[in-house]
């Protein structure tokens, strides 16, 4: 299908083959550069369970950790996202950092696993924002009130690190309009005056 390939590449290969290829070439690359940090999977979306995400992650951490002992950030399962996992299944390694995304369709109950494990674990939001209008997917839809205002506490109440999504001027939830780096959207704005700032 045409939508599923980016200019000829497959939009999400996630065999479990050509991710341990690109963890041993990136690693091999990049593992001795300053502040690099890997990041396997930003999302396991296969519905894989708990044991079998240990299983995964594992074996991608210690193909990087033959060339870097850089943090290295392990993504959740599902869509939208759990951390559950976690709670039975750490990865047992040195500077490992556990991912997530919040959306709008974040739910409470997950929000809640993030600020349990913040407890013993590094918790980074890896992906954040939101479209006004009509996005292509429905979970980045939302407004200043119902989404941006409320993750901003919410980042702040909790201590977490973020990475707002995304620099790009056609994948949503875009911060840039074009190409441009001041013509910003309405999360651009919002990242620009209200994240940057607290």
């Amino acid at each position: 299908m045409a939508d599923t390939k980016i200019e000829g590449f497959m939009k999400y290969d996630a065999r479990f083959s050509s991710a341990k290829k690109a963890a041993e070439i990136l690693a091999k690359r990049y593992g001795k550069e300053p502040n690099v940090m890997f990041e396997p999977f930003c999302a396991y979306f296969l519905g894989i369970n708990s044991k079998q995400w240990n299983g995964v992650s594992t074996t991608l951490v210690n193909i990087i950790r033959k060339y870097s002992d850089s943090i290295i950030a392990i993504g959740p399962i599902g869509w939208p996202q759990s951390l559950e996992s976690v709670f039975n299944y750490p990865i047992k390694d040195k500077n490992v950092a556990y991912s997530t995304m919040i959306y709008f369709n974040t739910k409470e109950k997950d929000k809640k696993v993030i600020n349990k494990l913040r407890e013993k674990y590094v918790i980074l939001v890896v992906e954040c924002g939101y479209e006004p209008l009509k996005p292509k997917e429905k979970a980045l839809q939302g407004t200043k009130q119902n989404y941006a205002y409320p993750l901003k506490k919410f980042l702040t109440d909790n201590e977490l690190s973020w990475f707002a999504w995304c620099y790009h001027p056609i994948r949503q939830p875009v911060i840039l309009n074009s190409w441009n780096p001041k013509d910003l959207s309405e999360w651009g704005k919002f990242v620009k005056k209200e994240l940057l700032t607290f």
